[in-house]
């Protein structure tokens, strides 16, 4: 008697390339960026606070940016290492020479970029229970919690965890805890619907009621 055959379904690499899915990718393996000649490590954590720190948030100006790629250029312990150097001023000069001129503009745009990618966060319909909300807390102080206490992290993984994979799991932790919701991409598609469909019924209305002056809720409130 021949055995029964049940089908398996397998899943494939293509089914989980979803638009959240890929955010994640992206928050796990940043795009390298070099600025000024130095690679930049994935923006963390610890960066952000050490950005906040010595005024580099955002960068502005000629000496923010270089103190700005200073930090970023280096982690959290890496970077408290070279600020005690005291060959420090001696290094700074020799980068800048080898550095030479460059369009300050262009490089500030670039590495605000760098950062503000970092800093993407996922979407979420959040919940009056998930902690942030009635804690008087930095958020950068609620986030490091978080990563140590709940999820395991010491306090230097957490401060040299890629910033957006930071993010990633502080809200995926919360939403197993009922304290938040992702958006997924269930949730994005009937959003591009809606707003689709806004944007149809605003061309009819337009159409056949010249005088008719129709508004998105949002627009309304």
């Amino acid at each position: 008697m021949s055995r029964p055959r049940f089908r398996t379904r397998q899943r494939s690499l293509d089914s989980v390339a979803t638009k959240t899915n890929e955010k994640f990718l992206n928050a796990i393996t940043p795009e390298p960026y070099t600025v000024l000649g130095l690679r930049l490590k994935p923006f963390s954590l610890g960066h952000a606070i050490l950005l906040q720190r010595h005024g580099c948030d955002p960068v502005r100006d000629y000496e923010s940016l270089i103190t700005g790629v200073t930090i970023c250029a280096h982690n959290w312990d890496e970077f408290h290492k070279l600020a005690d150097d005291k060959w420090l001023p001696w290094r700074m000069r020799i980068w800048a020479w080898r550095v030479g001129n460059f369009n300050i503009v262009a490089k500030i745009k670039m590495f605000n970029e760098y950062v503000a990618d970092a800093m993407e966060s996922p979407e979420v319909f959040e919940s009056n229970d998930k902690p942030s909300n009635r804690l008087g807390a930095p958020f950068f102080s609620v986030l490091k919690t978080t990563l140590c206490a709940k999820l395991g992290y010491t306090r230097d993984e957490a401060l040299n965890l890629p910033f957006g994979e930071a993010l990633f799991d502080y809200f995926s932790f919360w939403e197993i805890e009922g304290g938040c919701e992702l958006v997924g991409d269930h949730d994005l598609e009937m959003r591009e619907m809606a707003e689709s469909m806004a944007d149809d019924l605003d061309e009819v209305a337009k159409r056949h009621f010249p005088g008719f002056n129709h508004t998105t809720p949002e627009a309304r409130n």
